[in-house]
């Protein structure tokens, strides 16, 4: 809830006063003109999303209840629910890990559209139900297919963990300065352009410049991807993909098409080569974990990871970071994977040995009903 918004504050009073018991009940707000517009370069947006996010896993992971949402703002005839419909809608089916509909989970309306509440035109009433899974805000690991990396679902974490053939874990191998490299589910190629105003502060130390890697260029997400791989995968920095113009193969074909090729660009190392080694280790060290269906989260094993910087012939170097595979799941947090639940009336992060208990007995569920 705003501390400082006194129609939140008033609403949740009087829905209180007046309605029945909820099992859990909270108050989100955001304004209008931060619903609007694209999420991914509206860090308002982004930040007022996770709240309510963080508030769906906790009703869905407990006993479910209500969100009323207020959207400040919004005009007293504007009845179109269209766009929180849309600001919402992945969030509300990422958290349908249980195989039931979304008609079944969720319902929504305004709340001016219940007595005693007609003044309150800018509330939405958002009823929830609990799932008899766990509802994840971020898995903090991804998988991937030859094109992209992406949320895994609860039935792939379940694959992962209960049903794939495990297969003994294998070192990471540097594969080279490949000739004609392509982005594959093994092969990651990464271009250093920073923006102007943030290059100098990115090559202020091999720390920040490591960070770079990690989060902007988002090594964790691929490392996460790769160690799903039984091959294993290299990430590249310092190889773009460019367009190119080909000739259509057709022998009296005057046709031409687009095309990408890769091209070695390299990059200028402003300090030693074993610093930024030493500062991505301390990364993957401090945050990597993997978790293993029959144990406790466990460090990141030093042999799944090793480095080389390769020369290139445009300027500087290359640098290859070469990922091993692992039967377990590599999360890149600590803590491991983000979800919640309301114990003792506040809301807190499920414990990583809660959620693996959760999430097998969804797998011990879906055999049960799928037996003859």
């Amino acid at each position: 809830m705003s501390s400082r918004c006194s129609t939140c504050r008033e609403v949740v009073s009087q829905y209180v006063k007046t309605q029945k018991k909820e099992p859990n009940l909270f108050v989100d707000h955001i304004d209008i003109c931060d619903l609007k517009g694209k999420r991914k370069h509206n860090t308002q947006k982004q930040l007022k999303l996770r709240e309510i996010e963080i508030h769906l896993s906790a009703l869905r992971n407990t006993a479910g209840g209500k969100i009323i949402l207020h959207v400040s703002g919004t005009a007293g005839d504007d009845r179109y629910l269209g766009c929180v419909d849309e600001f919402l809608e992945e969030s509300l089916n990422n958290f349908l890990c249980d195989g039931t509909l979304f008609v079944d989970t969720y319902s929504r309306k305004w709340l001016s559209e219940i007595r005693t509440f007609e003044e309150f035109t800018d509330c939405i009433l958002i009823s929830v139900e609990k799932t008899k899974g766990v509802a994840t805000v971020d898995f903090k690991t991804k998988i991937c297919s030859d094109l992209k990396v992406e949320r895994p679902s609860t039935l792939n974490i379940v694959s992962l963990l209960c049903q794939r053939k495990s297969s003994p874990q294998k070192a990471a191998t540097l594969r080279g300065l490949l000739p004609n490299p392509t982005e594959s589910r093994n092969i990651q190629l990464k271009t250093y352009r920073p923006k102007d105003q943030d290059k100098s502060n990115i090559e202020s130390n091999p720390d920040t410049f490591a960070q770079y890697i990690w989060e902007k260029l988002r090594f964790r997400e691929y490392l996460s991807c790769m160690t799903k791989n039984e091959d294993g995968g290299s990430f590249y920095l310092g190889i773009t993909e460019k367009e190119k113009q080909y000739q259509c193969a057709s022998p009296d074909s005057t046709r031409t098409y687009s095309s990408f090729a890769p091209e070695i660009e390299g990059f200028v190392l402003p300090f030693s080569e074993d610093d930024l080694k030493n500062s991505l280790l301390c990364l993957i060290q401090s945050h990597v974990r993997i978790l293993h269906v029959d144990t406790a989260l466990e460090d990141f094993p030093p042999d799944l990871i090793k480095f080389q910087f390769h020369c290139s012939k445009s300027k500087g170097c290359v640098l290859e970071i070469a990922v091993g595979y692992t039967s377990g799941i590599a999360f890149y947090d600590e803590k491991g994977p983000l979800a919640y639940h309301v114990k003792e009336g506040e809301v807190q992060r499920i414990t990583p040995d809660d959620w693996l208990s959760r999430v097998t007995k969804t797998f011990d569920d879906f055999k049960g009903d799928s037996s003859p």
